[in-house]
């Protein structure tokens, strides 16, 4: 018998509309599921069920309808909450407290959603890693730097959970915790009240653990209907690098079924050639960016708390601090 806490999303909005379940059996359930296993996988760094328990009752009831209504869900510790602590995975703020929700984080309330707790998060969303453990093989690292989210989530303590990138950090955790992370497109998402590493390139992100998830979360905070319009032609375009034969077969065989399904379901799948790329070290121009812009966002921590930082954040910082405006600028282009 598949336990409550195994449900997805979808499913767990599919089980309350059709009463097989209620909302405080979900909660109780994923509860259970976390006493049973976060002092393995150590995802939260801010936990309290009771208070969870007591958000139930405070759910707006014109959002009763959405299909997130009175889900619990977990915020990655660079989401400022007004009602959890928030350290951006640093000594620094320890104890901190925002007045307010970052803007993702209202939206998510507003639609019914209940935070569950703050997911353990690297250092400023940067390299130094957290406590939380792979809950695949807990030997292995859960990447980073939306550990704390992704492990949760695949540990099925909670259905979805706020993340970000800026570097990789959605997907490389959601990689190696084996659920699904979906990074926006910058700006497609408002990130109001989320800790800048980089703002030319931080953007948000999902874990869940069924791709009807993502479509659900995006119609919610986008405000689409049930059946968005398609955009017709759907064209996709496959850009095969030296990178490619590098690949071990099982990635490369992946793809290719993912391009084999997609052309079955009507969606024009091309190679694509990018002229000049090849000359371009695209790595080096993306942590030029990074480091250029972490060393203006963090300035404040750099020169008040520099005791504080961990090594590879100073490291960044101090590579920043040295890249001149020109240097920045040519990396950007």
């Amino acid at each position: 018998m598949t336990e409550i806490f195994e449900l997805s999303l979808t499913q767990l909005d599919r089980g309350l509309r059709k009463h097989d379940f209620s909302l405080v059996e979900v909660v109780e359930s994923l509860a259970r599921r976390i006493e049973d296993r976060e002092a393995e996988t150590r995802a939260f760094t801010s936990l309290d069920l009771d208070r969870v328990r007591a958000q139930l009752g405070q759910v707006p009831s014109q959002s009763r309808e959405t299909a997130i209504c009175g889900i619990p869900f977990g915020v990655k510790d660079i989401f400022n909450t007004s009602d959890w602590v928030t350290a951006y995975g640093s000594d620094i703020y320890e104890g901190h407290q925002p007045v307010s929700d970052a803007a993702i984080v209202s939206q998510l309330r507003s639609a019914g959603g209940v935070v569950m707790g703050k997911t353990v998060t690297t250092e400023f969303a940067y390299f130094s890693p957290g406590k939380t453990r792979n809950p695949k093989d807990l030997e292995h690292t859960p990447g980073g730097s939306s550990q704390g989210s992704a492990a949760a989530v695949a540990d099925r303590m909670i259905p979805f959970a706020l993340g970000s990138q800026t570097a990789a950090s959605v997907i490389r955790p959601a990689a190696f915790c084996g659920v699904i992370g979906y990074k926006a497109s910058v700006g497609e998402f408002p990130l109001n009240g989320v800790l800048t590493l980089s703002y030319s390139m931080d953007s948000l992100g999902f874990f869940v653990r069924d791709l009807e998830d993502l479509q659900l979360l995006r119609r919610i905070l986008l405000k689409q209907g049930s059946s968005p319009a398609p955009v017709k032609p759907r064209r996709v375009g496959l850009v095969a690098t030296p990178q490619w034969s590098a690949l071990d077969k099982a990635s490369q065989s992946v793809i290719e079924e993912v391009i084999k399904n997609l052309g079955a379901a009507g969606v024009e799948v091309g190679e694509v050639e990018v002229d000049g790329y090849q000359d371009i070290d695209l790595i080096k121009a993306h942590k030029t960016v990074m480091a250029y812009e972490a060393s203006r966002a963090r300035v404040v921590e750099l020169e008040c708390h520099p005791e504080k930082l961990s090594k590879q954040f100073f490291e960044l910082m101090q590579q920043g601090c040295r890249i001149t405006f020109e240097q920045y600028q040519e990396a950007l282009v």
